[in-house]
């Protein structure tokens, strides 16, 4: 709660959460018959020793070569269900489903990579080193 008063003051108070802490446990892939959306599902789990906030999910669209053709970095509303709660902590353990839709996807894109991601400052995000390819 005293977080935006420090911020406002420049010195911003960010929680140092454990973003090595979450693993992307089953993701799959697909593109709808008219190649027109691409939708990503991917169930992700808390492996911390502590609740967390659901983290910003960073996917980037990669093609034949493996080099990235776009990417995007995702609030929880983005990706969560209409029944999630973004402000509800994800306790030890637990998971939750990321739905991840790319309207008309470039015909180059084969592939994606998602990492999870807190933002540590207005403008800065620290990512998890590790991420999901396929």
């Amino acid at each position: 709660t005293i977080a935006p008063v420090y911020r406002l003051l420049g010195s911003p108070i960010t929680p140092d959460w454990d973003i090595n802490g979450w693993q992307f446990e089953a993701t799959s892939g697909s593109i709808d018959d008219g190649n027109t959306t691409l939708t990503i599902v991917s169930r992700i789990a808390n492996r911390s020793t502590q609740a967390l906030p659901y983290p910003l999910v960073h996917v980037e669209l990669t093609d034949r070569f493996d080099d990235v053709t776009g990417s995007a970095i995702l609030e929880p509303a983005a990706y969560l269900a209409a029944n999630g709660d973004p402000s509800r902590p994800i306790e030890p353990g637990d998971n939750f489903t990321a739905m991840i839709t790319v309207d008309d996807p470039d015909v180059e894109v084969l592939g994606y990579r998602l990492k999870v991601c807190y933002r540590i400052e207005p403008g800065t995000v620290r990512c998890a080193e590790e991420a999901f390819r396929n």
